[in-house]
């Protein structure tokens, strides 16, 4: 049986629950709290495109003729090699993606490119390698992530340091307390935040099955939201299950914040501490 340190007079954030007031037409709130389509799975996803939210599914990839319309191929070849392997990533052609994100960051430093795109890059890029069993190269690629990053930002933030400290419990009160940053609008919307704050109220009180169940919930409501497996993970530390910690530490990798130029974010950073440490 774990032993759990309870806090006390601990003042957590009051989680505010989504409301049906106000939600267009064809969607509901289910009972896990979660804004949800009532249209069926192809309806809803037409829905989705007619309202811009949903791009449509790239039939092939791109061409070097579109991508000189686009960025301007023979300038730019970094940039058409990288979305030539986020094609291949999102077929899942690892090995192929691989080579490309490989060729576009041989090339794309001497671009005009902003250096947020070649982190996420990077980022994919070491997620495949990680997928493939070359960790080695792939903690290359975090330890210059992470060293390029945290001369211009405090990262990992404290919830995170706790973590690294193997303080797991006062790791999850900090998160509750203040979370890594995030985009509130879109996963507010979505029910993920009200989901997130109970889980991490739970967790840090000491109730980890409790705060583990509403932590997926707040996946259920926004399966990419990075914040609740970077907060799971640190769930199944506690347990001394780094296992499967490290698996939600890689999910909080591979998802994202619909934020305009997010780049890689606070959350991701976090995860990639705490990969390398713990792996």
């Amino acid at each position: 049986m774990l032993g759990l340190v309870l806090s006390v007079g601990i003042t957590l954030p009051q989680p505010i629950s989504p409301t049906a007031r106000g939600l267009p037409s064809g969607y509901a709130i289910n009972s896990h709290g979660c804004v949800v389509a009532t249209l069926g799975p192809s309806a809803y996803a037409r829905h989705l495109m007619r309202e811009g939210k949903l791009p449509p599914k790239t039939p092939a990839p791109p061409t070097a003729s579109r991508m000189t319309q686009l960025y301007g191929f023979t300038a730019y070849p970094g940039v058409y090699d990288s979305q030539v392997a986020h094609y291949y990533d999102d077929l899942g052609d690892k090995q192929r993606a691989v080579t490309f994100y490989r060729r576009a960051l041989a090339k794309i430093g001497n671009e005009n490119v902003s250096a947020g795109s070649i982190d996420v890059i990077r980022l994919r890029l070491s997620i495949l390698l990680f997928r493939l069993h070359k960790v080695a190269e792939a903690k290359a690629h975090w330890r210059i992530l992470v060293s390029r990053r945290s001369k211009f930002e405090n990262i990992p933030d404290e919830g995170t340091r706790e973590a690294l400290r193997q303080r797991f419990h006062e790791a999850l009160k900090q998160y509750a307390l203040s979370p890594p940053p995030y985009n509130q609008v879109s996963f507010g919307e979505s029910g993920a935040e009200y989901n997130l704050q109970r889980g991490l109220n739970a967790a840090a009180r000491g109730d980890l099955t409790k705060g583990g169940q509403l932590l997926e919930y707040s996946l259920e409501c926004s399966p990419f939201f990075q914040v609740p497996r970077l907060a799971l993970g640190v769930i199944e530390a506690v347990k001394n299950d780094f296992t499967t910690a490290r698996h939600e530490w890689l999910a909080t990798l591979e998802g994202y914040d619909p934020a305009p130029d997010s780049g890689v974010t606070i959350a991701q950073y976090d995860a990639i501490y705490l990969l390398l440490k713990f792996d």
